[in-house]
């Protein structure tokens, strides 16, 4: 009211009001149009928000929201102070996990659970909303739904569906079918429902064999194919394929993937999926060829049509970010190097070509130039698809 009054003094003065409204900034804070805040980012055990320009000690624990997109940071477990001498940038930190993003995670500490289980409980962070698990299981068997609630039961189950025990629990029959009914119903429930429920079966059933026992993995394979075959959201389409992933962890899953002819399915769908889903697929077929007990010939051949699929992906530029260009090319070098497939004239051209942009980003001092990329491209070129002996010379010529 105070501000008010003194702004309406000003302008009846003629006298401008902005030195009012906008804070003063100093040496040591950063203002906006609305608030001041100290360019230190001063953290406890509570998440907070990393706000813009704001520098954090090393050793924190990171994550972002994918609903908001704001980054938050606290204190790591067990740690009571920071290191205040080395400070360093936000985003060159951030690594990502199913749904946050966090950064200095050690998978080295000893638990009793899988480090990736963990590294994924340490992603989620704590809620002060979480329910009780025989609470949230006993929602779902309702089959009576509110948005809201609905919403706040899945996200509670995310936080239980990490924990070998209570994955168990959640995939008993009881459970698993309204749930996988709540993540596969596009025509009834939202794009956030089903995702948060698709996490949660995927992250149930990872590692965790017992739990694998309790579903029908070759109707919950018919159902997602079925989905994947009519989905173009890009997020859903990956959790699809990570329950998938997740299903395909023993020999006899695997069995019963290929008799539903999915493997073949996955190629087929393979140009219409998003851009990371076309990887995500491709590491799915590359871990059927690694578990299936199949003949020789019958493995090449399911090899030549991977390898086929990558150097076709490639060669039509279908992956524009570097981080997934650089997973295919790994496994077209992979299978070249195990087997003997030759790659055709247009990935051919499509290596040089991409050498040759990268030769001039590197001329040019381009912002994002990947010259780790540029160089296995380069190796790749004469060691793997090439004459060997050229190497040298298009090292000293390029790099």
């Amino acid at each position: 009211m105070l501000l008010a009054q003194r702004s309406l003094l000003l302008l009846a003065l003629g006298l401008p009001v902005l030195s009012l409204l906008i804070p003063q900034q100093d040496d040591n804070s950063i203002c906006n149009q609305v608030e001041c805040y100290s360019k230190d980012f001063i953290p406890t055990f509570e998440w907070q928000t990393i706000k813009e320009g704001q520098q954090i000690p090393q050793g924190l624990d990171i994550r972002l929201d994918w609903q908001t997109g704001l980054k938050e940071a606290r204190l790591a477990e067990g740690k009571t102070h920071i290191q205040k001498d080395k400070s360093v940038q936000i985003m060159p930190e951030i690594k990502e996990t199913d749904d946050k993003k966090i950064v200095h995670y050690n998978e080295n500490d000893s638990d009793s659970e899988d480090p990736e289980i963990l590294a994924l409980k340490k992603a989620l962070g704590s809620s002060n909303t979480v329910k009780d698990l025989p609470q949230v299981l006993e929602y779902l068997q309702t089959g009576l739904y509110e948005k809201d609630e609905l919403i706040l039961t899945l996200e509670s189950l995310n936080e239980y569906s990490h924990s070998l025990k209570d994955g168990i629990k959640i995939t008993e029959p009881k459970n698993f079918i309204p749930l996988f009914e709540v993540a596969t119903d596009n025509a009834k429930y939202s794009y956030e429902i089903r995702e948060l429920g698709l996490r949660a079966i995927a992250q149930s059933l990872r590692h965790n064999l017992k739990a694998l026992e309790n579903i029908n993995a070759e109707s919950t394979f018919k159902v997602l194919l079925q989905h994947l075959q009519s989905e173009d959201n890009s997020i859903i389409q990956k959790r699809l394929l990570g329950v998938i992933s997740s299903v395909l962890q023993t020999n006899k899953n695997v069995d019963k993937f290929l008799k539903l002819d999915g493997e073949n399915f996955l190629l087929r769908l393979y140009p219409h999926l998003s851009e990371d889903s076309k990887v995500r697929s491709l590491e799915i077929i590359e871990d059927i060829n690694k578990l299936k007990l199949s003949k020789r010939s019958e493995e090449n051949d399911s090899n030549l049509r991977l390898f086929d699929t990558i150097q076709n992906s490639l060669s039509n530029d279908e992956l524009k970010d570097d981080h997934n260009l650089e997973k295919l090319f790994d496994k077209a070098v992979s299978l070249k190097e195990s087997g003997q497939f030759k790659p055709n004239e247009r990935f051919m051209i499509w290596l040089s070509n991409q050498l040759e942009s990268r030769k001039l980003q590197k001329r040019d001092k381009v912002e994002d130039y990947n010259e780790n990329l540029h160089r296995k491209l380069l190796e790749a070129r004469h060691l793997v698809f090439g004459n060997p002996n050229a190497l040298r010379k298009a090292l000293d010529d390029e790099l």
